[in-house]
């Protein structure tokens, strides 16, 4: 079991851009609020979630 656990905590995860955005599909963007403004938003969201999670640094 340690073994296991040490692996996934050697894991990185990179989330991809369009995660911290707005959804949606060719006919239709669906807006939510406190959607990152900017792309120093973006990285600040990304740092929050590996803040919370620890596996994503990238």
């Amino acid at each position: 079991m340690a073994d296991i656990k040490a692996a996934l905590r050697s894991q990185h995860i990179e989330t991809p851009s369009w995660a911290y955005g707005n959804s949606g599909t060719r006919f239709k963007v669906f807006t939510q609020g406190g959607v990152p403004r900017n792309a120093y938003e973006k990285v600040d969201d990304a740092a929050t979630v590996h803040r919370f999670t620890g596996v994503a640094p990238s």
